[in-house]
């Protein structure tokens, strides 16, 4: 009715108010628009921003502590419990199938769902398994509870990795994306040195359930760091009729870099 009573008066022509119509058509119609996953978050260099990626780097920080700190000690305790090296074999093979079998998941949700709370999930989950675990380790064999617990924490361990990953674009927004990326993985690198050390030191200071009530206390940290941490914006995005879903092409710079990393996580192990 507006654009007729400006038609009217001559402030937009005929094809121009035909125009305005079909966006206006197009723009409202569901089935013409996808909703994509939550992973823009469109800021500038703002000191909120910079205190969101400080809180993000963080929480990465305080998971990585947990993460290793959970290998170190399980490792440590299947040996000294007389299982030997079989059993430490057993449980890193454990980890990698169900990281393996994780990812994709991993990768489906991450694209799908905020990544805040999948972040935040997944520390509430390795909390209450490290919790679990300590409890456990006081009257049962370390060898199942371990070996279980190893399923829990992997899958977890893949859902935090990934979601945290695919963040640090728009997290890190206010800065450079190569000097987002290297505070992460020098953090994440830096939270792994700390986990060495400390399960050391709480292993050979303490018992193996205080070790993992230690690792559940970082769970919590990383989780509550992770709240201060600002949401990503859900932005939509026209698609074409035809196809709905994007066409899979792949790259070889892609499988170069998987090759690149197999062999890092190979060595690794």
């Amino acid at each position: 009715m507006i654009l007729a009573q400006f038609g009217k008066f001559g402030l937009i022509s005929k094809a121009g108010q035909e125009a305005l119509v079909y966006f206006s058509r197009s723009s409202t119609s569901e089935d013409r628009h996808m909703r994509l996953p939550a992973s823009v978050a469109v800021s500038g260099p703002t000191s909120h921003g910079h205190r969101s990626f400080h809180w993000f780097l963080a929480s990465v920080f305080a998971s990585a502590v947990g993460r290793n700190a959970y290998q170190i000690a399980s490792a440590w305790i299947l040996v000294v419990s007389g299982h030997g090296s079989p059993a430490v074999a057993a449980f890193f093979a454990v980890v990698s199938v169900a990281e393996l079998v994780a990812s994709p998941v991993a990768g489906w949700m991450s694209d799908r769902y905020d990544r805040r709370v999948l972040y935040a999930a997944a520390d509430a989950v390795r909390f209450v398994g490290a919790s679990s675990v300590a409890f456990l380790l006081i009257a049962n064999d370390p060898l199942w509870v371990i070996w279980l617990s190893a399923v829990l924490f992997a899958t977890s361990d893949r859902i935090a990795l990934t979601a945290s990953q695919c963040m640090i674009p728009s997290v890190g927004s206010g800065f450079a994306l190569t000097t987002a990326n290297s505070a992460v993985f020098f953090l994440t690198q830096s939270g792994s040195l700390c986990a060495a050390s400390l399960t050391g030191l709480l292993l050979y200071a303490s018992t193996p359930a205080i070790t993992f009530a230690a690792m559940a206390v970082a769970f919590t940290l990383s989780s509550l760091c992770m709240l201060f941490v600002r949401r990503e914006q859900v932005v939509t995005q026209r698609c074409d009729a035809d196809p709905i879903y994007p066409k899979f092409h792949l790259d070889v710079r892609l499988v170069y870099l998987g090759a690149v990393y197999a062999f890092l996580f190979t060595g690794e192990c």
